[in-house]
């Protein structure tokens, strides 16, 4: 017997990173900009830049420049509370993961190449955080052996979910690798599945909702008007506004899995009947 799917919200990810360029005022700009979208969760980054492997020298200046210490990490978490979205970031050495830890946060996002760094699993599964894991750059016998460090540190494998993402600037369309969500599904029956965009526009991150995603990721800049590494895979905030829009229509086609006659469809119902009668 068929089943009505339970309803479930995918949860929408503005990714900050750096795009705030360590400025705090434009830092919370983009807090409100992203609740504005319909954003669930504005998401930036904590590193350290001297722990930051082989950034090419533009790069480098633009995260030292950009770097965000304890207290502004606290201030982000206030704004946030304040505008009604939840505040999230990427960990990307175990410096950033106990900075993190320190000041409350209770789910941490790993960014795809910390995947490879055993000693990071450790210490983030010891934490018994709920978990975002990247797998750009994997294979599935990476995204296996990193979430069994995980589980046998503590943190369970339903509080992981794990993203499909293409660590490329921006990525093809034929590089996203949607039908990966499935595979994760069946490998990982206990863990939601999500979807870390790289590509340009977001017809993919439609895609990963029909194939079952629950969390997206999208890059969100406010304006055209300076440098960031991640400028070709961001959104502008009428862009994302549009793209939440269309993602919530696509869990709406989603509802059910009953093949039965929608109340809509009760107007078309003596039609039927007429045409029925034709036959007889």
């Amino acid at each position: 017997m068929l089943e009505t799917l339970p309803v479930k919200s995918v949860k929408i990810i503005a990714e900050v990173g750096c795009n705030h360029g360590g400025s705090m005022e434009t830092a919370i700009e983009y807090v409100k900009a992203a609740k504005s979208c319909g954003a669930d969760i504005v998401k930036f980054q904590t590193y350290y830049p001297a722990n930051l492997v082989n950034p090419s020298k533009e790069v480098l200046e633009f995260c030292q420049k950009s770097y965000l210490g304890v207290n502004d990490h606290i201030k982000l978490i206030s704004a946030c509370k304040e505008n009604g979205i939840e505040f999230l970031s990427s960990a990307f050495c175990i410096d950033s993961l106990l900075k993190l830890d320190k000041i409350g946060l209770k789910t941490i996002k790993v960014p795809s190449g910390q995947i490879f760094n055993e000693q990071y699993l450790y210490f983030l599964g010891k934490m018994k955080k709920k978990v975002l894991l990247s797998t750009g750059m994997c294979i599935m016998q990476d995204v296996i052996k990193a979430i069994r460090i995980l589980e046998e540190n503590g943190t369970p494998q339903d509080d992981i979910t794990i993203m499909q993402c293409t660590t490329a600037y921006p990525a093809p369309a034929n590089a996203a690798n949607l039908r990966v969500l499935q595979t994760f599904k069946v490998l990982f029956p206990k863990s939601d599945i999500g979807y870390s965009d790289h590509t340009e526009g977001w017809e993919t991150t439609l895609a990963a909702v029909a194939l079952g995603a629950m969390v997206i990721e999208k890059h969100f800049i406010l304006d055209d008007s300076t440098f960031t590494p991640d400028r070709p895979v961001s959104l502008l905030p009428e862009e994302f506004r549009q793209m939440v829009q269309e993602i919530r229509n696509v869990e709406a086609a989603l509802m059910s899995s009953v093949k039965a006659p929608h109340v809509c469809e009760r107007a078309m119902f003596n039609r039927r009947d007429i045409v029925n009668r034709s036959y007889l």
